[in-house]
Parts: structure tokens; C-alpha cells; sequence
């Protein structure tokens, strides 16, 4: 008798600690920072921030993601002497984070574009070319799930006079847009789940998104 008792008590802890570790290990939404900055100089460049911001929100929906405004880590990395954000190095947007509770950082970066001309006796094309650098930084695991530069290379032709730049422009930032998606479904996780093993740094931030008010981009 006493040893079914011993049996059922032994049980019972089995499942209650099971209960108690699925209780701990909840699956929330990721919290992302999206920096951009804009070095195309051209004379439309918030049409093409337009675009790339548009596509942000698009790639990272508010049903998956929480996204952040990231102004304030722009600040501060500049604070600490960094204007152009793609010489960040890893550890320095972290820094920036401070305790924000973040877990992902993603940055893009409008380049000058590269016009060339080719023209024939009855056309006349114009290609342009850019590269889109573009970063995704795990603030958990402190590490880059990708980081290099998109190289965007468009071109139209028509009759002589019939094309101007803009519209070359915009279909190459399309097409850094629809690489940009592909990278983020690739490489994004959907969910954070808490309860995990993680650096302190880690810890800290997801406590912190229980009690810090965040600044959400709708």
C-alpha cells in the first residue's frame, strides 16, 4: 500500500513539474527595431524611403511581429560617433539597445544609384545599378542571421526621349524589396519562446518587455 502511495506521490510531482516547465517555456511575439537610412541623393528619395518602409511593415506584419521604432538606437549610435550605421559592428548596436527589450535589429540602407546609358538608332536604354546593404541581428545570440549587400542591377529601353530615371529607380528598389522579404521569411523566427537557457543580457530584456512601455510603429 505504502509503496502505491510512493508510486501516485511520485506521479503527481512528474506531472505538476511538467505543467509548471510547459507554464514557463510561452511563446510570444519577436520584438524588432527596423533602422534605414537613405544615402541615394536623389530628388525623390522619400518616394523611396515610401517604398522600402512599406515593404517593412508588409514583410513584418503586426499579427507576427512587434515592431519598434528605432530612433532612439539611431541616436545613440550616432552618440557614440557612428552616422553611417552599416560600419556598425554587432556589438555596438547591441550597446545601443541598452535594456531594451528587443530580439531582432534590421537595417537597410539606401545607396546612390548608378546610371548608365545605351542607346542604338531607334532606342535609347538607361540601367541603373545600386547595391542595398542589409543586416538582421540576433540580440539573444548575439549573432548576424545575415549580413551583406544586395546587388540590384536594372534597365528599360524605349524610343529616344521616352525615359527618365525615376521609373528605373523604383523597379530597382522593388526588386531590393522583394529580396529583403525573401531574406526575412528565410531567416526571421516567427516566435520567441520564453523560459529558455539564455545569456543574461537575454533575460534581462525579456523581463523587461513585461514592464518597459515600448513605442510600436502601427
Amino acid at each position: 500500500m505504502w509503496k502505491r502511495i510512493a508510486l501516485l506521490a511520485a506521479a503527481l510531482l512528474v506531472i505538476a513539474g511538467s505543467l509548471a516547465f510547459a507554464a514557463e517555456r510561452t511563446s510570444r511575439k519577436p520584438v524588432v527595431v527596423v533602422l534605414y537610412q537613405n544615402h541615394a541623393e536623389t530628388d525623390y528619395n522619400k518616394a523611396i524611403d515610401k517604398k522600402f518602409m512599406k515593404n517593412f511593415k508588409a514583410a513584418l506584419p503586426a499579427s507576427t511581429y512587434v515592431w519598434v521604432d528605432g530612433k532612439n538606437v539611431m541616436k545613440k549610435l550616432q552618440e557614440q560617433g557612428i552616422d553611417d550605421i552599416y560600419t556598425a559592428e554587432r556589438s555596438d548596436i547591441i550597446r545601443a539597445l541598452g535594456n531594451e527589450p528587443v530580439d531582432y535589429v534590421l537595417y537597410a540602407e539606401a545607396q546612390p544609384f548608378i546610371r548608365k546609358e545605351k542607346s542604338s538608332w531607334f532606342s535609347h536604354g538607361i540601367e541603373m545599378t545600386t547595391q542595398v546593404p542589409f543586416k538582421i541581428v540576433d540580440v539573444a545570440g548575439d549573432k548576424y542571421l545575415y549580413s551583406g549587400r544586395l546587388s540590384i542591377k536594372t534597365d528599360s529601353t524605349t524610343f529616344i526621349g521616352g525615359i527618365g530615371n525615376r521609373g528605373v529607380v523604383m523597379e530597382a528598389v522593388d526588386k531590393a524589396n522583394q529580396r529583403i522579404s525573401e531574406i526575412i521569411a528565410q531567416r526571421m523566427p516567427k516566435t520567441v519562446t520564453s523560459g529558455e537557457k539564455s545569456r543574461s543580457r537575454a533575460a534581462a530584456r525579456q523581463a523587461a518587455l513585461q514592464e518597459m512601455p515600448l513605442e510600436v510603429v502601427e
